[in-house]
């Protein structure tokens, strides 16, 4: 976890006791119960909300930009429902993200990359993204934040209602936006993405009403008993 920090949320009641940061090309996990505050939170990071508090991205305060100003900045948040335009095309819902892009070969460039993660939507890149499977169309909505070419990508529950399959696939996914340089927050609900992929998991933050109560890396997470103390105190 020696990355250069690109984010750093300080001074708000989530980060009473710990700062919240993220590294360049890392993974970070929040893991909280139901109504602990992991979307609002991601929300704040986004622009979407606002409430008193610092967040410096790549050393720059944003706390007072607008999402449009943060999308441009390259912060992309994807909510855990499925945020797809079923009457559109596959095709026409990723352009919808790469119109930021002014440069023509950098658009095209990044639609190629799309569609070498998720080879699935090329072949049915004109398909209506309503007629889609399930997780066809959580695997769009993923890919549809990468068309917006981020930096940083804030994934809200991205498996909630999946199969251990589409989870797994999920998951896949995220490594290879790593491996394509793209720092990742994913907030989760369930304790169990931490034990079952934590290999790629750089740096993890336990909260609990509103407030980060753990920060630390998988070696610092023995078992879940450790979690039930950390957020509970039992």
């Amino acid at each position: 976890m020696s990355n250069k920090v690109i984010l750093k949320v300080s001074n708000c009641k989530y980060t009473q006791k710990i700062d919240f940061v993220v590294g360049k090309n890392e993974v970070t996990m929040i893991v909280g119960p139901n109504g602990s505050g992991k979307t609002t939170f991601l929300k704040l990071v986004a622009g979407i909300i606002g409430m008193p508090c610092s967040i410096l991205f790549y050393d720059e305060e944003i706390s007072n930009l607008e999402v449009s100003k943060r999308v441009k900045k390259g912060i992309i948040y994807v909510p855990s429902e499925r945020s797809i335009f079923p009457e559109l095309t596959v095709k026409e819902n990723l352009r919808i993200g790469l119109s930021f892009i002014k440069n023509k070969i950098r658009k095209e460039e990044n639609l190629k990359l799309i569609y070498s993660i998720f080879p699935n939507l090329k072949e049915r890149e004109n398909q209506v993204a309503g007629t889609l499977s399930g997780g066809e169309r959580k695997m769009l909505s993923i890919a549809m934040g990468l068309s917006f070419s981020p930096k940083l990508i804030l994934f809200d529950e991205p498996t909630f209602g999946l199969s251990p399959k589409l989870i797994s696939s999920v998951y896949n996914s995220i490594g290879k936006l790593k491996e394509h340089g793209i720092s990742i927050v994913i907030a989760e609900q369930s304790v169990s993405p931490i034990f079952e992929y934590g290999g790629m998991i750089d740096r993890i933050y336990l909260i609990n009403e509103h407030k980060f109560t753990f920060s630390g890396s998988l070696d610092d997470i023995k078992n879940i008993e450790d979690i039930k103390k950390l957020y509970f105190g039992i």
